[in-house]
C-alpha cells in the first residue's frame, strides 16, 4: 500500500489538529486587550490575545460548525470541572479582579470549546493517527530550535522566544518555549509515547524519537521532569518484563552505574545543580504554605477560593499577613513571593476555586487513570494507548506538585489532548464490546 492510500483518509479537520499539536508550544500572540495593573505573571496571564493555536483551534471550529450543537459529555470530571470554573465567576468573593477572572475564563472556554470538538470529531484510529504525526512533527520542530540555540546561540524571530535560560554558563534547550521547564513538559509526553510505542507495539522506529526526547530533556536541565519520565518508564519496563530476571537486572545496574556517573561528572554538576538549589526548595516550599494559609484563612476562601486568576494579585495585596511565613528572609526574595503563581498547580487551582474546585480538578487524573485501567485490563489491544494516557495523568500530577505550567496555554492543551484520547479509546471499547 501506498502512503498516499494509506493516509488518503485524513481530514481537514486532522490536519488542524496534528498543526495545534505542532504549534500549541508556540508563546507568541497578537494582544488584543492587556491589563496591566499589579503582578504581570498570572497562571492564565494578563492579557487577551490572538495566539498561532488559537487559529488552528478556530479555523478546528468552523471546519466542523453547523454539524453538531455543542456537546457534554456528562460523565467527564473534566466538564464538571470546567463548567465549575466558568461559573465561579458568579461566586461572591470580596476583592477579586474581574478583568483578571474574565481573562482567565476567556481561556478556559476556548480549552473547553477544544475538548468539545476532539470529543465529538475524533474516532480513536484518527486520534492516533494525529498523536502520530503531530508529536513527531513537534519533537523534530523543538529539537531543531533548541539545538539551534544551545549550541550556535541562533534564535528564529517570531518563534524562538528570543532570550537566553541558563546555568553556571550552561545555556538551558527551551525551544519554542518561554520556559525550559514547559519545554520538558512538552517533551516528555512526547518520550513516554514513544517508549510505550516501543514496548507494546515493537516499533523499532521509535527508538530514534526516545533517544532525541532523551537528549533534549538532559539539554532543558529540567531535573523534575527528567527524573519523572525516566522513573515512570523503568517502572513500565520493570511491569512488563517483571519475570525476566535479566531485563531487571541490567535496568538496576544501568541505574547504579548512570547515577554514578551523573554524580562525578562536571556537566551534571553544571547544569543540573546550582548554588542556590536549596534557596530555590526554601522558596517553593514558603510559597506552599502562603497556598494552604490563603485556602484555610476564611471559610469563603475555603469554599470558593480568591477567583480564577486572582491568587497572586491576592498575595500581593495580603503581603503584609502573609509575611510572617516567611521565615528566612536571607533566601527568600519578598518579590518572587509577591509576582509569582505558586508553584503548585494543585494549590493554585485549591486557592483560586477553593477546595469544590480542587477535587474536581483532582478527580480528573483519578478517574482518567482508573478509566484507563479498567479499558487495559478488558482489552490488550489498547495496551499501548491506555498506558500512555495513565503515564501521561502521572507525569502532569507529579509536574503539579512543582509546577504551574499546566495553567499555562500549553499546558491545558497538552492535558485536553490526553482526556480526549482516553475517551476516544473508551468510544472504540464500547464498539468492541458490542461486536463480540
Amino acid at each position: 500500500m501506498s502512503i498516499l492510500q494509506k493516509y488518503e483518509k485524513i481530514r481537514l479537520v486532522d490536519i488542524m489538529l496534528i498543526m495545534l499539536i505542532v504549534v500549541c508550544p508556540l508563546p507568541r500572540a497578537y494582544t488584543m486587550y492587556n491589563f496591566m495593573s499589579g503582578p504581570e505573571n498570572r497562571p492564565f496571564g494578563n492579557t487577551l490575545g490572538i495566539t498561532i493555536p488559537l487559529l488552528f483551534f478556530i479555523l478546528m471550529y468552523f471546519i466542523t460548525i453547523g454539524k453538531n450543537n455543542f456537546y457534554i459529555y456528562y460523565k467527564s470530571p473534566l466538564n464538571y470541572f470546567f463548567f465549575f470554573a466558568v461559573i465561579s465567576f458568579f461566586f461572591p468573593i470580596q476583592g477579586r479582579i474581574w478583568q483578571i477572572t474574565l481573562i482567565g475564563i476567556f481561556k478556559l472556554l476556548i480549552i473547553w470549546g477544544l475538548y468539545d470538538i476532539l470529543l465529538k470529531k475524533f474516532s480513536f484510529a484518527n486520534y492516533e493517527k494525529c498523536l502520530d504525526w503531530g508529536l513527531s512533527i513537534g519533537l523534530l520542530i523543538e529539537s531543531a530550535l533548541g539545538f539551534l540555540y544551545v549550541f550556535a546561540h541562533v534564535s528564529i524571530p517570531y518563534v524562538s522566544i528570543g532570550f537566553p535560560y541558563d546555568r553556571n554558563g550552561f545555556s538551558r534547550m527551551t525551544g519554542a518555549m518561554a520556559h525550559p521547564g514547559d519545554f520538558s513538559l512538552y517533551i516528555s509526553i512526547i518520550y513516554f509515547y514513544y517508549i510505550c510505542k516501543l514496548l507494546f507495539k515493537k516499533d523499532k522506529k521509535s527508538i530514534k524519537y526516545i533517544i532525541l526526547s532523551l537528549v533534549d530533556l538532559v539539554l532543558s536541565g529540567a531535573r523534575a521532569m527528567i527524573i519523572t519520565s525516566i522513573l515512570i518508564s523503568v517502572i513500565i519496563f520493570w511491569k512488563k518484563y517483571q519475570r525476566n530476571w535479566i531485563v531487571k537486572l541490567v535496568i538496576m545496574s544501568g541505574i547504579i552505574i548512570a547515577s554514578i556517573g551523573v554524580y562525578h561528572s562536571s556537566f551534571y554538576q553544571n547544569l543540573f545543580m546550582e548554588e542556590n538549589f536549596f534557596e530555590t526548595i526554601t522558596a517553593r516550599l514558603i510559597h506552599w504554605r502562603i497556598g494552604f494559609q490563603i485556602m484555610f484563612s476564611s471559610f469563603n476562601n475555603f469554599l470558593f477560593g480568591v477567583g480564577l486568576n486572582n491568587h497572586v494579585d491576592y498575595i500581593a495585596s495580603h503581603f503584609s499577613t502573609l509575611s510572617y511565613l516567611i521565615t528566612d528572609t536571607s533566601v527568600v526574595d519578598a518579590f518572587f513571593i509577591q509576582n509569582n503563581p505558586i508553584h503548585n498547580s494543585l494549590l493554585v487551582v485549591g486557592t483560586e476555586l477553593g477546595i469544590v474546585g480542587l477535587f474536581l480538578y483532582i478527580s480528573i487524573y483519578i478517574v482518567g487513570i482508573i478509566n484507563a485501567w479498567k479499558i487495559l485490563k478488558a482489552y490488550p489491544k489498547y495496551k499501548s494507548q491506555c498506558t500512555y494516557v495513565i503515564g501521561c495523568l502521572f507525569i502532569f500530577l507529579l509536574y503539579s506538585f512543582q509546577g504551574w505550567a499546566l495553567m499555562k496555554d500549553m499546558g491545558w492543551v497538552l492535558f485536553i489532548l490526553v482526556n480526549a484520547f482516553l475517551y476516544s479509546i473508551k468510544k472504540d471499547a464500547k464498539k468492541l464490546n458490542k461486536k463480540e
